[in-house]
């Protein structure tokens, strides 16, 4: 058993190291060393080194409503009059800002909202790819029947598709009947695309969000795609806070940058814990003594008396320190930058991104957060947890 584990995560290991250049595997060498050795966040003032990745919010749009999306309840607190006036990048601003970036090489990230319900995402991919940097998206794919072929011909690196469960669970969740089987036709016509091309990329992995609507039907899930092959599939602890945090969060905010923030606010949960911890207890044990043909892993990896600290008492941080500011930054749809929590420090339509990644207001929240070493909100931010 134990071999077997190790012999499938080393295969897996390779099959990511096969898809990179070696320029990548450079650039991945470096980050891991600024993270061992993060001389930036001690010595550096708030400066940082070239951004390792840049995320491309697209849009705040989406064709679903799923229950849980922290997106969706931000639209229903601020509401739909704030997003309509917040007007998205177009596709040859963001093409600007690849411009821009594209001495660090970052990669870059592709997200929403659902980011295919724009028309030119595709040719977005396609610039950021034809710019040499490596590309990944997430979608809830319900659009990967129509974008399959374009999607591999564009030479996107990775892909990550959401999906909450079984056909009912799933279908409930999204608030979408027949959405689960959209997806699910999505993801085979991609994986025919990739083979019918005979490509490697995109790496396809599908991401569960856990939540207590789904938490009972966890194990059985990954059953449901053994036909499809898969490079790998995760299951997300969820990112909540309770209402006292988002607003401890804002109050400082408010207080440090004079700036009112109600990012939080969509990922408040009234129940602590969101979740049958025992519950999600079984479900992990199940899977994680299962044999699969392709990685199932959670993320962030958790023991069992863990998960009860995670979910019974979110005021506990895991981690002390965060890193992921001085190596990761947010281009919102509407082109904000935000390093996290929905902080702005600047626009690229009104100055480069170089003069915003390493400006006096970008600066300044990573000396705060270097003396800090967390804020209240970051206790459960996926961010914590990604280096």
């Amino acid at each position: 058993m134990l071999i077997s584990a190790v012999v499938m995560a080393l295969t897996h290991y390779l099959r990511k190291i096969a898809r990179r250049s070696p320029g990548e595997v450079l650039r991945e060498g470096f980050r891991r060393a600024r993270v061992a050795f993060p001389l930036e966040r001690r010595l550096g003032r708030g400066r940082a080194f070239a951004p390792y990745a840049v995320s491309f919010w697209l849009t705040r749009r989406c064709n679903l409503n799923c229950e849980m999306c922290w997106v969706e309840r931000s639209r229903r607190l601020e509401g739909d009059d704030y997003v309509r006036g917040r007007r998205e990048l177009t596709l040859a601003e963001l093409k600007g800002v690849i411009d821009d970036v594209v001495r660090w090489r970052p990669r870059v990230g592709i997200t929403g909202g659902e980011p295919f319900v724009r028309g030119d995402t595709l040719a977005f991919i396609a610039y950021v790819k034809s710019s040499g940097l490596r590309c990944g998206a997430n979608t809830n794919g319900t659009f990967l029947g129509r974008d399959a072929e374009a999607l591999v011909e564009s030479g996107l690196d990775g892909i990550m598709v959401s999906v909450d469960g079984p056909p009912a669970v799933h279908d409930r969740i999204r608030r979408s009947p027949g959405s689960f089987v959209k997806t699910k036709e999505g993801l085979e016509a991609l994986l025919a695309a990739r083979e019918r091309q005979g490509g490697r990329t995109p790496y396809v992995k599908i991401t569960c969000t856990i939540t207590n609507a789904n938490a009972a039907s966890l194990a059985g899930l990954p059953t449901l795609f053994l036909d499809l092959p898969l490079d790998e599939f995760t299951f997300q602890h969820l990112w909540f806070t309770e209402q006292d945090t988002a607003d401890a969060q804002r109050a400082l905010f408010a207080k440090l940058f004079a700036e009112d923030t109600t990012y939080l606010q969509g990922f408040v949960t009234p129940d602590v814990p969101p979740v049958d911890v025992e519950e999600l207890r079984r479900q992990a044990r199940a899977i994680k003594n299962k044999r699969w043909p392709f990685p199932v892993n959670f993320y962030p990896d958790l023991d069992d008396g863990q998960l009860g600290t995670f979910y019974e008492r979110p005021r506990q941080n895991f981690r002390e320190r965060c890193f992921s500011r001085w190596l990761r930054v947010d281009v919102l749809p509407d082109g904000a930058v935000t390093p996290c929590l929905g902080l702005e420090v600047g626009n690229v339509r009104d100055k480069p991104f170089w003069e915003i990644w390493n400006g006096p207001a970008l600066r300044r929240f990573r000396r705060e957060l270097a003396a800090r070493g967390v804020f209240p909100g970051c206790g459960r931010c996926c961010g914590l947890f990604s280096d």
